[in-house]
């Protein structure tokens, strides 16, 4: 009896993330082709969308609004969170969200180095334009537009950075590098039109 007992819990342990799912359920398929069933009062729905598999918990009884998840990598998981979350057990899968906000984080040190390294070849760019003493409207016009670019691609990175809670550091090194691309392009503003233009972004940080 003792390798029954041996095997059980061999077993046990390969598969029992999966437990939760299966045991006691019955997934069917709705119209549509998603997977469905009631659960503790509660219809679970798991479809695909945004890439991923997400689920939907909602109340039969109750017109207020279901409750959506963000997405995960397979169905399976998605079936599992939902099922974890009427039965109060804990979650052991991550979202697609949570997963890249990881990565952001454990990146973040790279992605700011890169992008600091962009900004010094601009400004070289710029020093060389300026090496002449009539610099081609041109060639400014087309610096402007990459640090325009850059401006904008910086502030989308900072923004990913707050939304994955980064470290302050590197918070702190991209609105720095982001703001130094407005200030460049504003000057080029006022020197290629008189006027320098309306700053395009409000979350500027001063040095610290």
């Amino acid at each position: 009896m003792a390798w029954l007992v041996l095997i059980g819990g061999v077993l046990a342990a390969g598969i029992g993330w999966s437990l939760l799912s299966q045991r006691g359920t019955r997934w069917q398929r709705s119209i549509a082709g998603n997977a469905t069933q009631i659960v503790q009062g509660f219809r679970v729905t798991v479809f695909q969308s945004d890439g991923g598999w997400k689920y939907c918990i909602a109340d039969p009884s109750d017109r207020a609004d279901p409750c959506f998840s963000n997405p995960y990598d397979t169905e399976e998981e998605a079936k599992h969170e939902a099922l974890a979350l009427i039965k109060g057990a804990g979650s052991q899968f991550s979202t697609k969200r949570e997963k890249r906000n990881h990565s952001l984080r454990e990146e973040a040190s790279d992605l700011t180095a890169v992008e600091s390294e962009r900004l010094n070849k601009l400004r070289q760019s710029l020093t060389k334009a300026f090496a002449t003493p009539n610099p081609k409207r041109s060639t400014l016009e087309k610096i402007r537009d990459n640090v325009r670019k850059r401006a904008s691609q910086s502030d989308h990175l900072e923004s990913q950075l707050i939304g994955a809670h980064a470290d302050d550091v590197f918070l702190d090194q991209i609105a720095v590098i982001k703001q130094r691309y407005w200030e460049i392009k504003w000057q080029l503003d006022e020197l290629l039109d008189g006027t320098p233009s309306k700053p395009e972004s409000d979350n500027l940080r001063d040095d610290e």
